[in-house]
């Protein structure tokens, strides 16, 4: 939402673009791996599924397949196959577990190595340097652009939040609060648990990520994931710090240290991220973290007209308008008031249906991720790899995709559910 109204996390965008780019190419080529077209089945047992309507019913777990789930109904004993397009995300991470009843038995390990990290630039800043407004008293208009476009070159991003008027800090704080406070403690704690697992996998599984053939017979994937493993690894480490999850990062009067914390541990990888692009990119390419240039053309008291250009982009005027201490793009400010206001109003209103959403995505994603932090050998982590793939498939088809066409059947209230083709009752 902000980054795109915003300049000063249009900037925070850009310097994780770097970091970005080399995690979703690690997913990109998990997720590609074709899925095995079905599983085993294991010991039936008598469980609870819901439909994509919210309808409950009892049905004993058979097998599944990579778009389907084979169910006996526990009222008639027939079976039946249910499209994973027609599941809850809930029944859909419950198929896959009982679907590999090992995989999930085994505990994720905790990464004991230290994590393979770049050289990262010492960049001797304190949690009070950040927190100290850089903005004083009587800053003239050329004083505040040099020190909005020097600051974060130095490794203070969080210069960047002090450039915003108070007012917009407090509501963006209660913002913050209020949505910990609708995901709740155990959202919280999911969240905790998925960035432990991908940290472990960052960690200990480079190895194993490395060698799928997809990534493996590809040269220059294989040179790119290789050079971009050590910051991938240090920010998965830095993001699954139990510091940064803590209830009281989230209570009025915090969240600002906590942000400034946050600053503290990533500008490091973000600045070493930018040197590793330019690197790369030859003398010609301009730096990811270049600041905008200000050239100004008139101005007031309390008013301005900016020439601003932002890499690559062209020269664009821009009205600047003094509040305090600071200096702000009117248009920019304004798009950003209106996303906030309307972010606050439907935080209002209540989320409860957004939430169990995220919840459910969470619970599956989970469970698919731990796979790969468990795995102990290539063959296991193949595996999970394809097992990955079904589960992202069928949460993305439940989420909206079209339903799988042919004669699987849905799962009604009234419990009309179709055979499987060639599936034969006990």
């Amino acid at each position: 939402m902000i980054s795109k109204i915003s300049d000063w996390s249009l900037r925070y965008a850009r310097a994780s673009f770097a970091l970005w780019i080399a995690s979703s190419l690690v997913v990109s080529s998990l997720l590609a791996q074709d899925a095995a077209n079905s599983t085993a089945a294991i010991e039936p047992a008598p469980t609870s599924w819901t439909n994509d309507k919210g309808v409950v019913i009892e049905a004993e777990f058979v097998s599944m397949t990579d778009d389907a789930v084979v169910l006996r109904l526990s009222r008639d004993g027939r079976e039946a196959a249910v499209p994973l397009t027609k599941l809850s995300i809930e029944s859909i991470y419950q198929a896959v577990r009982l679907a590999n009843p090992k995989e999930f038995s085994k505990p994720v390990p905790k990464a004991v190595v230290k994590p393979e990290g770049p050289e990262l630039p010492d960049l001797h800043l304190t949690i009070e340097d950040l927190l100290q407004n850089p903005y004083k008293d009587g800053t003239t208009i050329e004083q505040f652009f040099e020190t909005y476009a020097r600051l974060p070159q130095e490794g203070n991003f969080f210069s960047l939040w002090h450039s915003l008027p108070p007012k917009m800090q407090d509501d963006i704080e209660d913002l913050i609060i209020a949505g910990y406070k609708q995901l709740g403690p155990s959202t919280i704690k999911q969240i905790r648990i998925l960035l432990g697992d991908v940290n472990t996998i960052a960690i200990d599984k480079k190895k194993f990520v490395l060698s799928l053939p997809e990534i493996a017979d590809n040269p220059a994937l294989l040179m790119g994931l290789d050079q971009a493993w050590p910051l991938v690894s240090s920010l998965t480490n830095a993001l699954a710090k139990d510091e940064h999850w803590q209830a009281s990062n989230f209570e009025k009067g915090h969240v600002t240290r906590w942000l400034a914390n946050l600053n503290l541990d990533l500008a490091p990888i973000l600045l070493a991220a930018d040197q590793t692009m330019n690197d790369s990119s030859g003398p010609s390419a301009n730096p990811l973290l270049a600041p905008p240039k200000y050239n100004i053309i008139s101005q007031t008291a309390d008013s301005a007209e900016v020439e601003v250009t932002r890499f690559p982009s062209p020269p664009v005027k821009t009205a600047y308008q003094k509040i305090g201490n600071i200096w702000i793009d009117v248009k920019a400010m304004n798009a950003l008031r209106h996303a906030v206001d309307d972010a606050k109003e439907q935080m209002a209103q209540g989320g409860e249906q957004a939430v169990a959403a995220i919840r459910g995505s969470l619970s599956g994603i989970i469970a698919a991720v731990g796979g790969l932090a468990r795995a102990e050998t290539q063959e296991d982590f193949t595996q999970q790899v394809n097992l990955l793939r079904t589960m992202t498939t069928g949460m993305a088809q439940s989420m909206g995709g079209n339903a799988i066409p042919g004669d699987a059947g849905n799962l009604p209230a009234s419990g009309g559910m179709k055979s499987p083709r060639g599936s034969r009752r006990d």
